[in-house]
């Protein structure tokens, strides 16, 4: 197959204050060109996803990576995953999902450089942790409110000259979150999902219930009926 390379990016679904609007847009475009290089370039899907998210978890501006924010007790726990449409792998071992010490194990083995919590965490995360920690706000109220919090999960879909698509979605958690609280991102069929035979879909939002009723696959598979990305992604929601 000779297929016209694609790669779309999102910066997460909430209204971005105007103090982030321009550091978002510029973001977002950054790790478009980037991903967009490495397909013209005869790069996979996969790895066209992998380059656009880093660029993203590199901007403060995102909840992810740098930019990710505290827990309840003030420390950073990210989700992330990537999956590839042409075999189903997903994950970054045997294993599709690790969490907690197993995780940190796997990226001490795979000799990933350990970062201190200062160096991921923003003023004004730390700022947005104070307020909801003091109001004793739950993950149902930060959404309601979501005009007024901080910043959001990042993700990307790309097809390959091969017609191989792959997604990634990455996140730094909710602000002041119980300890252990795993959202959508990681999880297979709701932070996103890819198929060569329908399409490739990453989420965002409101992770309890994205889970619930398996956003992503839900997307692919009203595609694979004969539905529109549009049509499957309005019907879907």
């Amino acid at each position: 197959m000779n297929q016209t390379p694609v790669i779309v990016i999102h910066g997460g679904a909430w209204a971005i204050p105007d103090d982030l609007a321009e550091a978002s847009v510029e973001g977002v475009i950054r790790a478009a060109k980037t991903g967009y290089a490495t397909l013209l370039d005869g790069g996979s899907a996969v790895d066209a996803v992998e380059n656009a998210v880093k660029v993203l978890e590199d901007e403060p501006a995102f909840d992810a990576g740098t930019g990710s924010v505290l827990n309840s007790n003030g420390e950073v726990e990210m989700d992330a995953v990537i999956m590839d449409g042409k075999t189903l792998s997903a994950g970054g071992t045997d294993h599709v999902l690790l969490v907690g010490n197993g995780a940190n194990q796997f990226a001490e083995e795979i000799g990933m450089e350990r970062v201190q919590t200062e160096e991921l965490v923003t003023e004004e995360g730390r700022k947005e942790y104070e307020h909801f920690l003091k109001f004793k706000t739950t993950v149902n109220v930060l959404f309601r409110n979501r005009d007024n919090s901080g910043h959001d999960t990042v993700g990307t879909v790309a097809m390959d000259k091969n017609g191989n698509v792959a997604f990634g979605t990455s996140t730094g958690g909710i602000t002041a979150k119980r300890p252990g609280r795993v959202g959508d991102s990681p999880i297979i069929g709701s932070g996103g999902y890819a198929d060569n035979v329908s399409g490739a879909v990453s989420t965002t939002g409101h992770g309890e219930s994205i889970m619930k009723v398996c956003l992503a696959r839900h997307v692919t598979y009203l595609m694979e009926q004969g539905m529109s990305a549009q049509e499957a992604s309005e019907k879907a929601l």
